[in-house]
């Protein structure tokens, strides 16, 4: 672990690198309170698609509120983590994607290691003295909300709140049949030209599906979902939530796409902080970006009207 020199008195800002899963070593930040305490929260922290971990700064509004930070860059992405397996790949045009390598066996598929990375990433926050092992929350947008909820289903008994913006990873056969365009695509154009594997390829996804985690989720869950979005379907998620049978709240935003909005870091806060979304903290957060919410109290579902 190295420290690394920031400008910003009141954390201590660290480079993490940690062996992953088989031939993957993985690049994080780990960040602190400055003068922290025992006993501290942390958030885990996963990012999108073919993305990276994102610049230091983004962890402050964390770390000033006093929890510990760790961002992971998912292996052989575009960040600094490394991935040297060699996975088997469709040989078909743009065949070289993260979501094909290694699709027509579980035990060789791509997000089999990536799942094994972040029960690692975890397992560091549980090794630390400083972390408080009864308060870790993890959380993602798109790829990484779903990240987020595999680990929470992978490790239930050690997240206690996750957070999943318009998670990828869900339901695939309804993400592929549903969706208009991005990462999904890869499988459709490979199932085109390989009508054939689609048995095995939907076998294997299987094996990753958050689908197949949600019902052993124990933490609290807030899962959002863009009834626009062609990315993500709303269809995929919504599979996916029906399973969770813990304390969860999905929150469903009838105009947007496939998108995180300033208020949804509002949003995550709040849940985080165990603050209700019909409190008037909540609510004033909502009306500035002009969004009115309507809360079912039965399915604890909050939607937008209008």
């Amino acid at each position: 672990m190295e420290k690394i020199n920031y400008p910003v008195e009141h954390a201590d800002f660290y480079k993490l690198h940690f062996d992953g899963f088989k031939k993957g070593r993985v690049c994080a930040w780990y960040v602190l309170p400055r003068n922290h305490s025992k006993n501290m929260p942390a958030i885990l922290e996963f990012h999108g698609y073919n993305s990276r971990k994102g610049c230091l700064f983004n962890t402050l509004p964390w770390v000033l509120q006093g929890y510990a930070v760790l961002v992971m860059d998912i292996r052989g992405q575009l960040g600094e983590s490394t991935d040297e397996m060699d996975y088997p790949l469709p040989n078909v045009p743009k065949a070289n994607t993260w979501l094909l390598k290694g699709i027509l066996d579980p035990f060789s598929y791509y997000y089999r290691y990536v799942y094994v990375d972040c029960v690692r990433a975890l397992d560091f926050l549980l090794s630390r003295k400083e972390i408080d092992k009864k308060n870790i929350i993890v959380w993602g947008t798109s790829q990484g909300g779903g990240l987020a909820m595999a680990l929470s289903g992978l490790c239930p008994d050690k997240i206690k709140t996750t957070i999943a913006h318009m998670p990828f990873l869900c339901d695939f056969q309804l993400g592929v049949k549903d969706s208009k365009e991005g990462v999904y695509q890869h499988i459709v154009n490979f199932l085109k030209a390989y009508p054939k594997c689609t048995k095995t390829v939907f076998n294997t996804l299987s094996y990753f599906d958050c689908l197949n985690f949600a019902d052993k989720i124990k933490s609290r869950i807030l899962v959002t979902v863009g009834m626009k979005d062609p990315i993500c379907p709303p269809s995929s998620i919504f599979s996916a939530y029906k399973h969770i049978r813990g304390n969860k709240q999905l929150a469903v935003y009838n105009f947007l796409g496939h998108d995180f909005r300033e208020f949804m870091a509002d949003q995550t806060l709040f849940w985080v902080k165990n603050i209700p979304f019909e409190s008037n903290r909540a609510r004033l957060v909502y009306e500035y970006f002009g969004i009115k919410l309507k809360i079912d109290k039965k399915t604890l579902v909050f939607s937008q009207v209008g």
